[in-house]
């Protein structure tokens, strides 16, 4: 609990609950501030029911000396009904809430980093299974012939660090590039944006660059580019239009890979890869840069691995509510402990002097913040 309540405080869960009112009216009540730890733990001990979640938190929390709230719950455990009831009580937004509070991007240059003086950031998108009920299929929908409703999600990571800087929520038949037009604030000077080809367009590509973040993403064969003129490099400027709207200008890099078969020493050349740019100084900004650059995204794949499969569970494990707003306090909930054990990561690179991002192992961390709770109980206990 010491690492949770160190990554998002008492007193930032304490002003929350105060802002979105959600505080419990009697003292016997569970307290909206233990069930905003609660919300994040029940990731913590997925395979384990409410009240089981809930006994280790208050193992933890007599261990902590809580001096929070109503302590006294802590004489005895709550029933799974009186968990639900409070869980629907705080809500979702208290949660969504929390998790911006954490976001802070923590790629500096001269670290390792950075690239250009420019902390590169990935977005792309996923999607999750939930409980097949009524209430959450007609909200989140579920893909055509699925058996069970998703949610789809969008999160913008820093390539470096790993961190999560951003991320939204909705349903399934809510386009990645939709979803990413709803959060693009957590962007701005100092950053580079890299999308798949997913996500390009005039609107997103845009509202990025309206932040101040420089933006790269991989535009589709059938993306329409006319070359405006022809770069040293060999890269070219484009424009990106639409009606009524003043163009942008885009520098267009195209580049294929080439690999080899080690078995025969036959080399074979894939698909072009087209990225459009907003960075246009081919001097400062290399094209032999871009290719790595552009394959550093997949660190997002790998985040979202984390996320689905270390914290989650594997793909088989579903969200546990049965209501679209339980499912969305489950998700923050999740960010909210992949951030938390983000910090653990953080803090033995930084006392190590280890280099930022696979320095770390995050399943390991993970184990680490599980077990955290019965070593604490057993020195106390001693």
């Amino acid at each position: 609990m010491g690492i949770l309540t160190g990554s998002f405080p008492p007193e930032t869960v304490d002003e929350l609950v105060r802002a979105h009112e959600v505080r419990e009216q009697r003292r016997r009540e569970l307290p909206a501030d233990v069930m905003v730890y609660f919300t994040i733990a029940m990731w913590l001990w997925r395979g384990s029911g409410y009240v089981e979640v809930l006994k280790q938190m208050t193992d933890a929390l007599r261990v902590a000396s809580w001096r929070g709230p109503a302590t006294e719950w802590m004489s005895e455990v709550a029933n799974s009904s009186s968990i639900t009831k409070a869980r629907k009580r705080i809500g979702w937004q208290v949660m969504e809430d929390l998790f911006h509070s954490s976001i802070e991007p923590v790629a500096e240059p001269g670290t390792g980093a950075t690239w250009q003086g420019l902390a590169p950031v990935a977005i792309d998108g996923a999607t999750l299974d939930l409980p097949d009920t009524g209430a959450n299929r007609g909200y989140f929908t579920r893909p055509s012939g699925g058996a069970l409703p998703q949610a789809r999600f969008v999160a913008a990571c820093e390539i470096a660090t790993r961190r999560l800087i951003g991320a939204t929520v909705g349903a399934y038949n809510e386009s990645e590039k939709a979803l990413a037009l709803k959060r693009t604030d957590q962007l701005g000077p100092g950053q580079v944006a890299i999308c798949d080809r997913g996500f390009c367009g005039y609107d997103l590509f845009g509202h990025i660059h309206s932040t101040g973040a420089q933006v790269i993403m991989r535009a589709g064969a059938q993306f329409p580019l006319k070359i405006k003129h022809v770069l040293p490099d060999g890269s070219w400027i484009a424009h990106l239009n639409k009606p009524c709207l003043r163009s942008i200008p885009v520098r267009v890099i195209e580049y294929s890979v080439t690999s080899t078969d080690i078995r025969i020493g036959q080399e074979s050349v894939g698909e072009t890869i087209t990225l459009i740019t907003s960075l246009l100084d081919h001097v400062r900004y290399p094209i032999e840069d871009f290719p790595a650059l552009y394959r550093q995204r997949w660190t997002c794949e790998t985040i979202y691995d984390e996320v689905k499969t270390d914290l989650r569970g594997g793909t088989e494990v579903v969200f546990r509510s049965t209501s679209p707003e339980g499912v969305l306090a489950e998700f923050w909930g999740l960010m909210c402990l992949y951030q938390g054990i983000s910090d653990v990561v953080d803090h033995v690179v930084l006392d190590a002097g280890l280099p930022p991002g696979d320095a770390v192992s995050f399943k390991a961390a993970t184990s680490l913040v599980r077990r955290s709770v019965s070593w604490t109980d057993a020195a106390f206990s001693r």
